[in-house]
């Protein structure tokens, strides 16, 4: 049997983010079905991901509403570089969270790098 081994930049950032969590109050969890206590408690706990720091980036928000008549806010995120005369990647950046915790913001500095890179 093999061990797997860890990349250590991701070794430091898990422990960092893990160091940031013991500071919070221990929590119990919501009761079954209440999925806004839920979001509230994963709010609460998350911290947000570590990036190095990155510049020449806009956001755009976009509403999107859903069949139910739910608003849903889309970031739309673009180099300020002058665009290319060809097509350019996208990338699709869903958190996770089982789609009830978590916020734009707690992941904007990341996906900020991505697209600087």
């Amino acid at each position: 049997m093999s061990k797997m081994m860890l990349d250590p930049q991701l070794v430091e950032i898990c422990l960092a983010m893990a160091e940031k969590l013991d500071v919070v109050e221990p929590m119990s969890l919501p009761a079954r079905g209440d999925a806004l206590a839920l979001q509230a408690m994963m709010d609460a706990a998350v911290v947000d991901a570590p990036a190095p720091p990155s510049s020449g980036v806009t956001v755009q928000v976009h509403p999107i509403n859903t069949a139910d008549g739910t608003s849903i806010d889309v970031h739309w995120y673009t180099p300020d570089a002058p665009a290319q005369t060809s097509p350019r990647a996208a990338v699709v950046y869903l958190h996770g969270g089982g789609m009830v915790g978590g916020r734009p913001e707690h992941f904007d500095g990341i996906i900020r790098y991505y697209v600087q890179q």
